[in-house]
């Protein structure tokens, strides 16, 4: 049985947060040759820890994912990231990462998102929890989507 806990993220666990993304992001990253997961300095995850909402989704004390928000305004916000190392993949932790989010910021009346357009697992899951997609673009060579959220649609 896993134990999965949500814990806000410090500066100490900057180079472990580096770890999970590379994990989670290095898929994309050899598919692609770019991901904005994946080997992200030092500095850029620390300045994310600082300025943003930042949890480490836990399993027995091991950090195996990640959680960062950007809160826009009361009741906006804007998940930056959330990913799980490959290893614990569909075993509901990302289920429970948004449920732990919803409750966390109950306020919410809009979320936005973005992920890669490829990821047809990654299109459902958000699909699946209420987000529609509202915007497709080109970041560089990766086609991206944009995921919206508002409180009265129902999931």
């Amino acid at each position: 049985m896993l134990d999965i806990t949500f814990e806000k993220a410090t500066v100490d666990d900057v180079k472990t947060i580096i770890g999970v993304k590379n994990a989670s992001f290095y898929e994309d990253y050899i598919k692609h040759g770019e991901s904005r997961g994946y080997n992200n300095p030092i500095e850029g995850i620390t300045r994310t820890v600082q300025n943003n909402i930042v949890y480490k989704i836990q399993s027995h004390g091991n950090m195996i994912g990640y959680i960062s928000v950007t809160q826009k305004s009361d009741s906006d916000f804007y998940l930056n990231c959330l990913c799980v190392v490959p290893a614990y993949e569909n075993q509901g932790i990302g289920q429970m990462a948004m449920t732990f989010l919803e409750k966390q910021f109950s306020q919410a009346k809009h979320w936005s998102l973005e992920a890669l357009a490829d990821k047809k697992r990654n299109i459902y899951f958000y699909q699946k929890h209420g987000y529609q997609i509202t915007k497709e673009y080109m970041d560089g060579n990766v086609k991206i989507v944009l995921f919206e959220k508002w409180s009265n649609i129902p999931v």
